[in-house]
């Protein structure tokens, strides 16, 4: 492991502004630029990506290490805040996830996707109760080890709490595998020069496996929408910023995420399906 940490340490941009511009590395660029160090952090994360992109090796966890890693290797304060400061040390760079996590979601964070969610909420519904609990489908993944939802309605039948439970953490191994393995087949495409929206459905589907697997204790979103970015410029497409794609992939299922990720892709660069 020290030696993947040095190796994580050696990626430095000395000239140019990194490859990707810093609207396409935070969620929303209107709030303001992110200090430099988070930027550098970043770039250095799409780089180690980039690189085994074009390379041929096997070993994607390595790759996503070192790309957790280096997302880290300077300390850094969101939005210039000082309640925010991230730093390997209090998140354990490049350690996997080592215990179960759930959380509160804002519905805030719903509203542009609330029809679809409630919609899949009220089919979830538990019997004579105000709640439902569903399951999300992964693919790859036995669906024992699918994270879980959980709703609260009012009396009007609105949505008034919603919890996510994330995947045991014993089995975020399961998860490392099977984007892997979708990544492979991403980068099999790319060099095949398979059309267009057929690799960007396979990069919306990517990211709702490894954004749900919630592999590392913070910085997933980060690094995989780094990795969706570069993606997206090598089949011909703008990057995108953040937004709350993450938390749209923590709710829906895989077939109802991946159109709704590809109209925000394509709603965001004006460009029209092929």
């Amino acid at each position: 492991m020290a030696s993947l940490q040095t190796e994580a340490k050696s990626f430095e941009f000395l000239t140019g502004p990194g490859i990707l511009c810093w609207e396409y590395l935070v969620r929303f660029p209107q709030q303001g630029r992110p200090n430099r160090a988070y930027i550098r952090n970043q770039n250095r994360a799409v780089q180690i990506f980039q690189e085994w992109l074009d390379s041929s090796s096997e070993n994607y966890f390595t790759m996503l290490y070192l790309a957790q890693t280096s997302a880290l290797v300077e300390p850094y304060y969101l939005n210039g805040t000082k309640n925010t400061k991230m730093d390997a040390s209090e998140v354990e760079a490049g350690r996997i996830r080592w215990r179960d996590i759930s959380h509160s979601f804002p519905l805030s964070n719903y509203l542009e996707i609330l029809s679809r969610l409630a919609a899949i909420a009220r089919s979830k519904r538990v019997a004579d109760t105000g709640a439902s609990e569903w399951k999300n489908p992964i693919e790859g993944v036995a669906p024992e080890y699918w994270p879980r939802n959980f709703a609260l309605f009012d009396s009007e039948d609105n949505i008034v709490e919603l919890h996510h439970y994330y995947p045991p953490f014993r089995h975020v191994l399961d998860y490392i595998e099977s984007a892997g393995q979708q990544m492979r087949n991403i980068r099999r495409d790319l060099k095949r020069g398979v059309e267009r929206d057929v690799v960007l459905r396979e990069l919306c589907q990517y990211f709702h496996t490894a954004i749900n697997g919630h592999i590392f204790p913070r910085v997933n979103n980060s690094i995989l929408m780094g990795q969706v970015n570069l993606i997206l410029r090598r089949i011909g497409m703008n990057p995108i910023s953040h937004d709350k794609l993450d938390y749209w992939a923590f709710v829906l299922p895989p077939d109802v995420f991946v159109p709704v990720m590809m109209d925000f892709i394509f709603k965001n660069q004006k460009l029209e399906r092929r």
